[in-house]
């Protein structure tokens, strides 16, 4: 882990945020096979939204021509959420539970990282494939 935060700290200050999302996703692998459902589920939501904002690489050259975060970049990736959704059933959340620990870490990333597309926006998206 210590190796990851290490990633996660090069790649956000290199404007790299698909490799920085790449590092959240490995972190979550680590947790979900510590058995540590709730940190992973939590990761695993976290690069769902990152994933929703269309997260680039931009080697610290950012502009409006290359913005760190793009429309065109945006997708939600089958096997992220095949894993939430697996850790959802297995701790018996509910819609409303699954949100609240959404909501806890899109706001931090959506205010940190000003992420174009809100939380409740991308919810509805990411619920749509978690239930």
């Amino acid at each position: 882990m210590v190796l990851l935060n290490k990633e996660l700290i090069d790649n956000a200050s290199s404007g790299n945020w698909g490799l920085y999302r790449n590092s959240k996703f490995a972190m979550a692998e680590i947790l979900k096979e510590e058995s540590k459902a709730k940190q992973a589920l939590s990761i695993f939501l976290e690069v769902t939204y990152l994933d929703v904002n269309g997260p680039c690489n931009t080697g610290g050259y950012s502009s409006k021509e290359f913005p760190p975060f793009q429309k065109t970049h945006a997708m939600i990736a089958p096997g992220v959420i095949n894993r939430a959704s697996k850790i959802i059933a297995e701790m018996a959340l509910d819609v409303d539970g699954a949100k609240a620990i959404f909501d806890e870490i899109a706001e931090v990333n959506f205010k940190n990282l000003k992420l174009p597309v809100k939380p409740e926006t991308a919810w509805k998206k990411i619920k749509k494939e978690l239930f």
